[in-house]
């Protein structure tokens, strides 16, 4: 803090003290205040003693508030304007002053603005030098009012006059009051009787039940529809996660809030203000104790593959912070607020709260029909041009710039495929930093090459940029000079992103060897921004953005040495065993086991595999809800926002499509809205926060897995759980070897009850001089499905073969193994031709292609349960 705040008298200050103390009215006895004008407001000092709510309510029954000074220049003035009244005072004193962070732990702001709908806050660009040393040591928790220290306190740390420090709002300390022209002091009391005047009245009560809820409204922006819920009529407030789920409710493309850029939050917000003051919700509702309560928005704090990681709930990319100016570490309550909400009295900005408390929320509905279409894809660009390798005049390193845009952990993963030992680049020097991005701005400034965009060209040769000179040895480490600017470049990513709660390398060196930060961003505790960019537009500086974020990046790997033959690459260690019993649902010929361990999904891929399975595949909806509520109640899903893995990716077909991992058809999907498949994003995960619907997300993030093991008809291994089971298979002696169906009298259909394989099933049925079942028409399917209902339905795969079969040199066609004809009719789910919807059993009836992870050949018909 500069010692003007403490000492310096500007003429312009005294001339102030000297005009307001010739007044007669003016001047400090006993308990009554001095008033003084500064800046065209008037300051009071009063110096009875009182708590900080009942100071300012003392200072509003005179027609002021606890003092908010506009800026430094003007706390340094009344500072000074009032050092010799301190005098008057216990030097270990303070004075409150109307600054609080009592309902945004960590996140300072005046006072004044409550209850209207223009909070200031005491941000730390504008206030950091002010606070004394003590404040950014203690635990402020429970400190949540701030006080002016009168003089150097050894134990608060203070160095100079006039420090803040957050203090306990129930201390009585002496307060400062500013009001407009028109404060003025109260009669005066004599000072030699000794009375001090009556205590103000006591201040409203704080929030409870009785604080008035905002009205449900909706407005429109964009292509979205933005809906405020949690009044009485839609069922309340809820915490955080509850109100995502009645968020879910309300539409498939249903969400938290989430916002792709600052002017997308100040249109909502001014939107919103509007709406509610239309249906009577406006400043004049609250008092002056009270500030607008937040609403909750989509935004909480998960772990990822790259560390803790601010994300919205729809999975849209985190493209900016508003945050307010939080002093992280100042308080042990911040690390478990892990939830976002908005403030509609702090120009939308966001807080961190508990996600358990009980608050109103913004839902967002896409209007899927009015979406315009997207764009159409880039034109086709070489290789070359996607890519640019490089070298430093050392040779110790090799640099690729990747032009494809991809999130920082599809960036870090194809940094680690291109080349062995290959990651982002983090330059360890300033002469690194100056080599490398003096490389770039030599290839993004030749042909019109554009990092991000399609329209990028080779360098003009093969040759680098000439390098600066190297420093001598002995000499000094060169500093990073600014490198010039270049418009209309993208940002890309390097390798530094935050661990634990601060910015590190990639491979965990705290802080970075070295960083060239853009002035002003901020780079303390827990950043929101966690993954780091290069910014060509200003001047090469390092940015810090979200991690969701498409970028181009850059990586760096050895350059390795053609004499020497590389070792053989090791194999990759096999997946830790999951640490507890899985909780299994048995359906039809198939168990499912969920593992609570989260692993990434090529390594829960292995376990599944390695143990006789795969990452579980379903091919329908009632399969799927089946096994997503049995699995429910894991505790490894308690916490209720958690993604698991089922067996769905793209690895396979080069990012082109979804397939299952066993082999099976994609006759079924249950992906959510907004589609999340963006590069890096591969592989698929049923998620809780979008009601078990599924999400494409980023293959490195570990998350809890269902395998799918095939186990057959039997009733004695793997019995499902009995409150999800469905009823025991009769016993094997039961069931007639043979069961004999005709419609006509003079065609039999022989039903056999023990479980096989296709090719199992051909053979059995040429031992009995028959042939594996074929129809000639829907009808008499029917008709020998219904006679077969009830043996069928008793079995735990209510499935059983017939002899259809996919055609070897056309896959898209079928036809019988009998006779080789193709059917007349189809009754495939999803059908072909609408022919499943006929009625009574018939209706039930579907072929399922399901040749656990073969070609899915062969065809059984299924009665699924009513």
């Amino acid at each position: 803090m500069p010692q003007a705040v403490g000492r310096a008298k500007t003429t312009a200050a005294r001339a102030a003290v000297a005009g307001a103390a010739g007044g007669g009215s003016d001047g400090i006895y006993g308990d009554s205040p001095w008033f003084t004008t500064i800046n065209g407001r008037r300051w009071a000092l009063f110096s009875a003693p009182l708590a900080f709510d009942r100071a300012e309510d003392s200072c509003r029954l005179l027609g002021g508030h606890l003092a908010d000074p506009a800026d430094l220049t003007d706390y340094a003035s009344a500072v000074s304007a009032y050092e010799l009244t301190f005098s008057y005072l216990s030097p270990s004193t303070a004075v409150w002053l109307g600054v609080s962070d009592a309902d945004t732990e960590g996140w300072f702001y005046f006072t004044a603005g409550r209850g209207t709908t223009s909070m200031r806050e005491a941000g730390l660009a504008d206030w950091q030098d002010v606070w004394a040393p003590a404040h950014w040591s203690q635990d402020g928790a429970a400190l949540d009012c701030v006080a002016a220290q009168l003089g150097v306190n050894t134990a608060t740390g203070t160095p100079f006059q006039g420090a803040w420090l957050d203090v306990d709002c129930s201390t009585a300390l002496p307060y400062w009051c500013v009001g407009d022209a028109s404060f003025a002091a109260p009669p005066p009391w004599p000072p030699a009787n000794g009375v001090s005047p009556p205590p103000p009245p006591s201040p409203p009560p704080p929030f409870d039940a009785s604080y008035p809820s905002y009205p449900q409204v909706s407005v429109v922006i964009g292509y979205h529809t933005y809906t405020l819920l949690g009044d009485s009529g839609s069922g309340g407030a809820q915490a955080w996660l509850a109100a995502q789920q009645q968020c879910r409710a309300l539409s498939p493309a249903g969400h938290l809030a989430s916002f792709d850029s600052a002017a997308t939050l100040s249109s909502v917000l001014s939107a919103l203000l509007t709406a509610l003051a239309a249906n009577g919700f406006t400043s004049s509702t609250l008092p002056y104790t009270h500030s607008y309560k937040p609403i909750w928005v989509g935004l909480r704090m998960r772990s990822t593959s790259y560390g803790a990681d601010w994300q919205w709930a729809d999975r849209s990319p985190l493209s900016f912070s508003g945050f307010g100016s939080y002093m992280y570490g100042a308080s042990t309550e911040l690390m478990g607020a892990g939830c976002a909400g908005m403030h509609l009295d702090r120009s939308g900005a966001w807080s961190q709260q508990l996600c358990s408390r009980g608050l109103q929320y913004l839902c967002k509905q896409a209007d899927v029909a009015a979406t315009p279409p997207p764009s159409p894809p880039a034109s086709p660009v070489s290789a070359n041009q996607l890519q640019f390798r490089f070298t430093r005049a050392s040779g110790d390193y090799t640099y690729t710039l990747v032009m494809a845009p991809r999130s920082f952990a599809a960036a870090s993963r194809y940094c680690a495929s291109l080349d062995s030992g290959g990651a982002l680049a983090v330059p360890a020097d300033a002469q690194e930093y100056v080599d490398v991005m003096s490389a770039l701005q030599g290839y993004l400034s030749s042909n019109g090459a554009t990092a991000g965009a399609s329209a990028v060209a080779p360098p003009p040769d093969a040759s680098p940029p000439p390098w600066p000179p190297l420093p001598a040895a002995g000499e000094p480490p060169m500093m990073a000079p600014p490198m010039a600017a270049q418009s209309g470049e993208s940002a890309l990513w390097i390798g530094i992103r935050a661990l634990n709660g601060l910015y590190a390398a990639l491979d965990g060196t705290t802080p970075p060897p070295f960083t060239a930060w853009k002035a002003g961003v901020y780079t303390g505790k827990w950043p929101v921004l966690s993954c780091v960019s290069v910014d060509p537009t200003d001047q090469y500086a390092y940015v810090p953005a979200g991690c969701g974020v498409e970028l181009p990046f850059l990586c760096k790997a050895a350059t390795p040495d053609a004499s020497v033959s590389p070792p053989p690459s090791a194999l990759p260690p096999p997946p830790p065993p999951p640490g507890s019993t899985p909780t299994s649902v048995r359906r039809g010929l198939y168990l499912y086991s969920l593992y609570g361990a989260a692993l990434p999904y090529s390594q829960a891929m292995s376990y599944c595999s390695n143990n006789g399975g795969f990452l579980a595949s379903f091919h329908s909806a009632d399969e799927f809800s089946v096994v997503w509520s049995g699995i429910s109640g894991d505790s490894s899903l308690a916490s209720g926002e958690e993604s698991v893995w089922i067996g769905y990716d793209q690895l396979s077909s080069g990012e082109s499509s979804f397939a299952w991992v066993d082999g099976g058809p994609s006759v079924y999907d249950n992906f959510g809205l907004p589609f999340t498949d963006t590069e890096g994003s591969d592989c698929a995960a049923a998620d809780q926060l979008w009601s078990g619907q599924w999400a494409a997300t980023d293959c490195l993030e570990p998350h809890p897995f269902i395998c799918k093991f095939l186990r057959g008809v039997n009733t004695d291994v793997d019995a499902p759980p009995p409150a999800i089971s469905p009823p025991p298979s009769p016993p094997q002696a039961s069931i007639p070897a043979l069961r004999n169906v005709t419609l006509d009298g003079s065609t039999f259909w022989l039903y056999v009850p023990g479980a096989a394989s296709f090719e199992e099933a051909d053979a059995l049925c040429s031992a009995y001089l028959s042939v594996l079942a074929f129809f000639e028409d829907s009808a008499t399917f029917n008709g020998v499905m219904a006679a077969l209902e009830a043996d069928v339905t008793g079995l735990f795969d209510p499935s059983i073969w017939i002899g259809l079969h996919r055609n070897y040199v056309d896959s898209s066609l079928w036809f019988w193994y009998a006779n080789d004809t193709t059917p007349a009719f189809s009754a495939f789910n999803p059908p072909a031709s609408g022919d499943c919807a006929l009625p009574a059993v018939a209706a039930k009836l579907n072929y399922q292609p399901d040749n656990f992870g073969g070609n899915q050949a062969c065809v059984a018909a299924e009665m699924p349960a009513v």
